[in-house]
């Protein structure tokens, strides 16, 4: 049986939400088992899911980007916004160093409203 464009289509997009799925995993660094604990499946439906042959429930997606800290967007279409690239950073980071990260950041923001300031005053 031939498969239509939309079917085919379909199938890659699995396929590609599959691939985040795994590098969420990878990231969260836990296995493919403690994975689909975390998102309420079985491992061996979570297996079918990175094949591309089934997909997650609405709820499930949700769960999980809740507790790994990406975007549905990211989940769903692949867009990446800023804050899912920081939250990537910050889970690899001891809470020592997040806290350090934090406060150099607070550090360059102050400075850039600072710098913001001197500019509107200068006009």
């Amino acid at each position: 049986m031939k498969k239509t464009p939309s079917i085919k289509n379909d199938i890659e997009k699995r396929k590609e939400i599959a691939q985040r799925l795994e590098v969420i995993r990878n990231n969260m660094r836990i296995t493919k088992i403690e994975f689909a604990n975390i998102l309420g499946i079985s491992d061996g439906y979570y297996g079918t899911i990175s094949k591309g042959e089934n997909f997650l429930a609405a709820d499930k997606l949700i769960n999980l980007a809740i507790s790994s800290g990406v975007s549905i967007d990211y989940l769903l279409l692949g867009k990446q916004s800023n804050n899912d690239e920081i939250n990537l950073i910050l889970e690899k980071l001891s809470p020592t160093e997040t806290v350090e990260l934090i406060t150099i950041i607070k550090s360059i923001c102050s400075f850039i409203k600072k710098d913001e300031t001197l500019k509107d005053t200068s006009a």
